[in-house]
C-alpha cells in the first residue's frame, strides 16, 4: 500500500471528490498488486481484468454503504415505535424470524464496523453525518465539537464527547449509565431475570457462574434494562461506585435489540455477544454488562485495551469456555467512562441492594447517563436514640431486633425537602376514611391507569404515622385551659409505656401538673425524632406525586391507543389526495427545512411566503372566535422560574419535553448568581400559574382565558417520528384554552355553551322564541329560520353537546372545513393531571390518517391544589379548603392546523384557501397558494430513476 497516500488521505483538508476517488482506486490497486502479484514491485504484473473486479467491488461496496444507509432509514419510517407495539405477532412472523435469523449477521456488522473507520474527505463530512444527524434526531447542540467536519471517521463521530455541563450525575446511590430508553427493571425472583416482561431466563446463562446464595442477609437481586438507539450518544459510564474484578467476554450472534423483537426470540441477551463486568458496591453484588447486536462493530472497554468482539474465529456457542479475566480491581467513581458502543446496542445491570430499594423511573422513561435511577437512603442516627426513633415508627421495642427495624425504617424515611419536591397531588383527605375519604376509589384509579397501586398504601401508612407524631397537640391545647392544679402526684406507669397510643379521653383526666410532665416527656422525644417526622412528611408527599388524578367513570379502560374511544365525527374522511403536508408545504415555497436543521439543528425549520400568512390567519381567527365567547386574551411569558414549573409540570416532562435556560440571576455588575428558567411547552402552564396562591370568589367564576404564545418541545421519545415537514416540530405557535371554574355541582363537567353561543359560533343569526326552550337559527339560502335545538327543560342545556372547549376547536376545524373524529382518551395513557382528556384527530387525506390537532382536559383541582388557587373568600367555618377546577384545551396549533389545510384543500394547481381565512389572507393569496416547487417525491423517483440502467 503507498504510504504517501494513506498520509496523505489522514492529514489533508483540501481533497477533492475526484482526488478521493483516484486515491482509493490507487488503495485498491496497491492491495491488488499485493495480493496477485505478491510482491512490493508487481504493479507491472497486474492482470487487466483483476483491476476491473476490484474496480467493480468499490462500486458495489459504495452502492452497498448507501444502500444500507437508506435502508436503515426506511426500517426506522415502517416500524413503529416500540412502545406503541401491543402485539408484536403481527409485525414478525415465524418465518420471517426464521429468515432473519439465518443471515450472516456477524459479517454484516463486521463489514459495517469497517465502514465505519474509513476516513471520509473534509468535504463529504457534513453531507454524511447531516443526514445521519436528521435520521436520528441527534443532539449537536450537546457534543463538545460541533462542526461535523471535525469527525473523521463515522466511528469518531458514533462517540463523540459531550460537553461536561450537559450530563451533571446526579448525587443518588445508582444513576443511569447510558443515554437509553428503559425496556424493564425490577427484581430477580429465585435466580431468574425478567429482560421483558414475559420472559425470563437463569442469570447463569446471562452472566455466567454467579453465587446469589452469598447476598447479605435480607437484600434482594435487581436489574435494570437500558436500550441505546443509533441517535443516541454511544459511550456508557460507571452508574455507582463500584469495583470491576471481573471480566467475561461472551462470543455469540448479533441479532437486533430492538425492545420490538425481544418479546419474539426466546433468549436473545443470552445468545448474543456481549461483555460482562463483575464486582461489588456497598450494597454487595454489582455487575454490567454491555450487550451487542446488528451492526455493532465492536465494543470496547476502556480498562481493557486488549479486548475485541465480533472477531470471526471467536463464534463459541458454548458460554463455560469464554475467556474470564480477574484481579482487575478498577474502581470505578458515578459518571466515569467504562467504554463504548460502535453504535448503539443495550446495557444490562444486575445488583444487590436492599429490597426497600425505590426506583425513580419507569418503562419507556428517555434517560440520559447521570440521571437518578434510584431515591438515596438516609442512613445517619444515633445508637442510644434506637429505642426512641423505634417507638415514634410505631414498632415494638425489643432489643434483640432494634438495631434491624430501626435501619429498615430509617432506610425508607429518606430526607426530601418538600421545597424541591415536583408534581400536583391529590387532597390528602381522600387517603383518610375518618375524613370521609375513600382510599379504595383511589386504588381503582390507579389500576386503570395501569400504575402502581401500593403508592396508595405507602401514603396511607406514611401519613398515620407522621400524624401520631403530633399528639402532643392535645397537651398544648390542654395546658391552655385554666384548669385546677390538683395534687403534684407523678404520671401513671402504663401512660409512659403507650405514649404513641394515647387519646383526648386518656388526657383530660390528669391535672395540669401531669400534663406538664407528659408534655415535657413528649416533647423530649419528639425533639430526638424530629428528622424521621419530617422525613415521613416527605416521603408522603414522594408519593403522592406519583399518583395521578382520580379518573372519571366515563373513560374508556385501557392501555393501547388503538382502544380509544370515538365519540362522533364530522365531514368526508373516505378522500385520498395525491401528496402529504412534507410534498405540499415545499411545493407552495413556504417552508425551508435545510437551512432550518443547519441554523437551529434536529427539526429546525424557517415558515416562508404563504404559510406565513396562513399561520397568521388562522391564528387570528381562533382569537376572534374565542372572543365572540367571553374568553380574555392572554400573551404569556415564553420562560418561568424553576419553582413554578414544579408547581405546573410533571417530573418526566423536565427530561422529555422542556428545555432549561440559565442566566444571569441579577442585573448588578459584578453579581454571578445563576438564574434557571424553563422555555414553556404550552400557554397552560403559565396562564395555571395565573391566579398562583389566590382566593378567587364563586362570583368571578367561570374565567375564561385563551392564551397565545410560542411553546418550545424537546419531543425526547419521538425519535424517528415526522422528521420531516412541520407536524412535530422543537417550536410552534399555539392559542390554548383555559378554564377555572367553581369545584360544585359538577360545573367543570358542564362547561357547556348555551344554544345562542352555538349559533354565534357557527355564524349563523339566530333568534330565540324562548330563550330557554328553542333555538332558531337562520338558514340564508332559503330565507327562512327553523329550530336546530330543541330544550325540553332549562337543565337540558347541560347536555347537548361536548366540553365547551371541546365545542370550540369542534366548530373551528368545521369552519375550516377540516374532517375530523373526537376520540375519548384511554385510561392508560392519560397524563397524572387529567381526570379525562377528549383529543379532537383531523383527517389527512394525503396521509391516509387521523392526526392529532386538539386536546381538552379536565383537572378538576388537580392543578390548582399545588398552586394554591383557592375557591371562595376566605377558609370556610369548619377549616375545609376548596380549590379552583382547571380545565384546558388546544384551540389551534398552527403546524398542525396548517398540515391539514394543505391535506383537505389541494388541487392541481395549489391549495385553496378556506373561505373563512380570505379575510386575513393579502391579495396574491386570497383565493390560491399556488404551487412553485415540484414535489420533493417525485424529484426523488426522478434521481432514483436516473440511477437505473437504460
Amino acid at each position: 500500500m503507498d504510504n504517501s497516500i494513506m498520509l496523505r488521505l489522514q492529514t489533508t483538508c483540501t481533497i477533492s471528490p475526484g482526488e478521493y476517488i483516484t486515491m482509493i482506486k490507487s488503495l485498491v490497486h496497491g492491495y491488488v498488486a499485493k495480493s496477485v502479484g505478491g510482491g512490493k514491485n508487481s504493479n507491472k504484473n497486474i492482470s487487466v481484468s483483476s483491476l476491473h473486479y476490484f474496480n467493480k467491488l468499490l462500486k458495489l461496496m459504495t452502492v452497498s454503504f448507501v444502500g444500507g444507509c437508506g435502508t436503515i432509514y426506511l426500517y426506522n419510517i415502517l416500524v413503529p415505535d416500540w412502545r406503541e407495539l401491543q402485539d408484536t405477532n403481527h409485525y414478525y412472523s415465524d418465518w420471517k424470524l426464521r429468515a432473519y435469523c439465518s443471515l450472516p449477521l456477524n459479517a454484516f456488522s463486521r463489514f459495517a464496523g469497517s465502514l465505519a473507520n474509513i476516513y471520509i474527505p473534509v468535504w463529504l463530512r457534513p453531507k454524511i453525518f447531516n443526514m445521519y444527524v436528521r435520521v436520528y434526531d441527534c443532539r449537536m447542540d450537546e457534543a463538545e465539537v460541533q462542526d461535523l467536519s471535525a469527525y473523521p471517521t463515522l466511528a469518531a463521530f458514533f462517540n463523540r464527547s459531550l460537553k461536561s455541563t450537559v450530563r451533571p450525575i446526579s448525587d443518588a446511590d445508582l444513576v443511569s449509565p447510558a443515554d437509553g430508553v428503559v425496556i424493564h427493571y425490577g427484581k430477580v425472583n429465585e435466580g431468574r431475570i425478567e429482560f421483558v416482561k414475559g420472559h425470563d431466563y437463569d442469570i447463569a446463562d446471562f452472566l455466567g457462574t454467579v453465587n446469589i446464595e452469598n447476598k447479605k442477609k435480607g437484600h434482594e437481586l435487581y436489574q435494570m434494562v437500558l436500550y441505546l438507539a443509533p441517535g443516541n450518544y454511544h459511550g456508557f459510564h460507571a452508574p455507582a461506585k463500584w469495583i470491576a474484578n471481573e471480566e467475561i467476554h461472551f462470543p455469540g450472534l448479533l441479532l437486533t435489540v430492538r425492545p420490538t423483537f425481544l418479546h419474539r426470540i426466546p433468549h436473545l441477551f443470552c445468545i448474543n455477544e456481549r461483555v460482562v463486568l463483575k464486582g461489588s458496591w456497598k450494597h454487595g453484588f454489582f455487575s454490567m454488562s454491555a450487550v451487542a447486536a446488528t451492526n455493532v462493530g465492536d465494543v470496547s472497554i476502556d480498562a481493557d485495551p486488549l479486548l475485541h468482539t465480533n472477531v470471526k474465529r471467536l463464534r463459541k456457542k458454548v458460554y463455560e469456555s469464554a475467556p474470564v479475566i480477574t484481579g482487575l480491581e478498577h474502581a470505578y467513581q458515578p459518571g466515569d467512562k467504562v467504554g463504548e458502543f460502535r453504535l448503539g446496542s443495550t446495557i444490562v445491570l444486575i445488583f444487590e441492594a436492599p429490597p426497600t430499594i425505590q426506583f425513580a423511573v419507569r418503562a419507556g422513561d428517555n434517560l440520559r447517563y447521570g440521571q437518578s435511577l434510584v431515591i438515596n437512603a438516609l442512613w445517619a442516627f444515633r445508637f442510644d436514640y434506637l429505642p426512641l426513633v423505634s417507638k415514634s415508627a410505631g414498632l415494638q421495642f425489643e432489643p434483640t431486633l432494634c438495631l434491624f427495624n430501626v435501619l429498615e425504617e430509617t432506610y425508607k424515611l429518606q430526607r426530601l425537602p418538600l421545597t424541591d419536591c415536583f408534581g400536583m397531588v391529590l387532597d390528602i383527605d381522600l387517603f383518610r376514611k375518618e375524613k370521609g375519604g375513600n382510599p379504595e376509589v383511589i386504588r381503582e384509579s390507579q389500576r386503570k391507569r395501569y400504575k402502581d397501586v401500593k403508592l396508595v398504601d405507602d401514603v396511607i401508612d406514611y401519613d398515620q404515622r407522621w400524624r401520631r407524631g403530633k399528639k402532643n397537640d392535645l397537651c398544648h391545647m390542654k395546658f391552655k385551659k385554666n384548669e385546677p392544679t390538683g395534687t403534684d402526684i407523678g404520671l401513671p406507669t402504663d401512660y409512659l409505656e403507650r405514649l404513641e397510643v394515647l387519646s383526648a379521653e386518656d388526657v383530660k383526666n390528669l391535672t395540669i401538673t401531669q400534663i406538664k410532665k407528659l408534655k415535657n416527656i413528649i416533647d423530649e422525644k419528639l425533639a430526638e425524632t424530629r428528622t424521621e417526622m419530617e422525613n415521613l412528611e416527605a416521603r408522603r408527599h414522594q408519593a403522592l406525586i406519583q399518583i395521578g388524578n382520580i379518573i372519571h367513570p366515563t373513560v374508556p379502560v385501557s392501555d393501547d391507543e388503538d382502544n380509544n374511544r370515538v365519540e362522533k365525527t364530522f365531514g368526508d374522511i373516505g378522500i385520498e389526495k395525491k401528496y402529504s403536508h412534507i410534498d405540499l408545504c415545499v411545493m407552495v415555497d413556504g417552508f425551508d427545512g435545510d437551512r432550518g436543521t443547519s441554523v437551529a439543528g434536529g427539526r429546525g425549520y424557517y415558515l416562508k411566503g404563504p404559510l406565513v400568512f396562513l399561520e397568521q390567519a388562522l391564528i387570528n381567527l381562533a382569537l376572534q372566535m374565542l372572543h365572540f365567547k367571553g374568553y380574555t386574551m392572554l400573551y404569556t411569558p415564553f420562560f418561568m422560574r424553576k419553582e413554578v414549573m414544579q408547581e405546573v409540570a410533571q417530573l418526566s416532562q423536565f427530561d422529555q419535553e422542556l428545555y432549561k435556560v440559565t442566566g444571569k440571576g441579577s442585573e448588578v455588575i459584578g453579581d454571578d448568581s445563576i438564574d434557571e428558567k424553563y422555555l414553556i411547552a404550552t400557554s397552560e402552564q403559565p396562564i395555571a400559574a395565573y391566579h398562583r396562591n389566590e382566593w378567587i370568589s364563586e362570583t368571578d367564576l367561570p374565567i375564561k382565558y385563551a392564551g397565545i404564545s410560542s411553546c418550545f418541545r424537546q419531543e425526547v421519545g419521538s425519535h424517528g417520528r415526522d422528521t420531516r415537514g412541520i407536524f412535530r416540530v422543537h417550536q410552534f405557535e399555539k392559542v390554548e384554552q383555559f378554564v377555572l371554574c367553581s369545584p360544585h355541582d359538577d360545573e367543570s363537567w358542564k362547561m357547556l355553551d348555551e344554544g345562542e353561543d352555538f349559533a354565534r359560533i357557527s355564524y349563523y343569526r339566530f333568534k330565540s322564541v324562548q330563550r330557554l326552550f328553542n333555538l332558531w337559527c337562520q338558514f340564508p339560502h332559503f330565507n327562512l329560520f327553523r329550530i336546530v335545538v330543541v330544550l325540553l327543560s332549562p337543565n337540558t342545556t347541560r347536555i347537548l353537546s361536548g366540553s365547551q372547549m371541546v365545542a370550540n376547536a369542534e366548530d373551528f376545524c368545521r369552519a375550516l372545513g377540516i374532517p375530523f373524529r373526537i376520540v375519548s382518551i384511554v385510561s392508560g395513557e392519560l397524563n397524572n393531571a387529567a381526570a379525562k382528556k377528549l383529543d379532537l384527530e383531523a383527517w389527512f387525506p394525503g396521509s391516509s390518517d387521523f392526526r392529532e390537532l386538539v386536546s381538552c382536559s379536565n383537572c378538576t383541582d388537580y392543578q390548582a391544589r399545588r398552586l394554591k388557587v383557592r375557591y371562595g373568600r376566605t377558609k370556610k367555618l369548619d377549616g375545609e379548603v376548596s380549590y379552583v377546577h382547571m380545565l384546558n384545551g388546544t384551540m389551534c396549533a398552527t403546524t398542525r392546523v396548517m398540515c391539514a389545510i394543505l391535506e383537505n384543500y389541494q388541487e392541481e394547481n395549489g391549495i385553496r384557501v378556506p373561505e373563512v381565512l380570505k379575510q386575513f389572507m393579502p391579495s396574491p393569496y386570497k383565493e390560491m397558494m399556488p404551487f412553485v416547487k415540484e414535489a420533493p417525491i417525485e424529484n426523488d423517483l426522478k434521481k432514483k430513476n436516473s440511477c437505473l440502467p437504460k
